[in-house]
């Protein structure tokens, strides 16, 4: 199913309201009426039907906050398949098609980065981990950012490197970062 812009904005309005309403019941400690709220939300917007992304990190951590961990894992799981299939893409671009692309890739690392956060604040260490891994190893066989890293003499040569980078490989590369800090 294609959804234009529009229509993706309108999803996401409605599941602003759900998550909206869902805190407000958690706040007020009723968190059967939350967890119906939050189940009503994720049996309408499906993955499939909107794939996982912001407002889902949001639904996952009130399934957390509600003590109904498996539901919020779920979700994070789906949202972290989601981003590790659009890196997948990314990275099998040649970069003339990329270098318009700098602000799509900088959202995909900025959202892949929010999802393993969130993994780790739930305990969900190991999968987050497998995600990092998986994702560090990918940018690394296509961009290879710490092998030429490594290949440098000097501090100066690194920076040189990097001033000249294209955007999208600037965010790539601070992604790749904060994935070497989790492997």
């Amino acid at each position: 199913i294609y959804l234009d812009e529009n229509n993706r904005r309108f999803i996401m309005n409605f599941k602003s309201s759900f998550k909206s309403l869902a805190e407000q019941l958690v706040k007020e400690k009723k968190f059967d009426k939350a967890e119906k709220v939050l189940d009503k939300c994720t049996s309408i917007f499906t993955n499939k039907l909107s794939p996982y992304g912001y407002y889902d990190l949001l639904l996952a951590d009130l399934y957390y906050k509600i003590n109904k961990p498996e539901k919020g894992t779920k979700i994070l799981k789906i949202a972290a398949n989601n981003y590790q299939e659009e890196l997948n893409y990314y990275c099998s671009l040649d970069d003339k098609y990329l270098n318009g692309m700098q602000d799509d890739v900088g959202r995909l690392g900025a959202l892949y980065q929010e999802v393993l956060k969130s993994m780790y604040a739930n305990k969900l260490n190991e999968t987050a981990n497998t995600f990092a891994l998986q994702a560090y190893s990918m940018l690394e066989d296509r961009f290879a950012f710490n092998s030429t890293l490594a290949g440098m003499q000097n501090r100066d040569a690194q920076e040189r490197w990097y001033a000249n980078l294209p955007d999208y490989k600037m965010g790539l590369l601070q992604f790749n970062m904060y994935l070497g800090q989790h492997i």
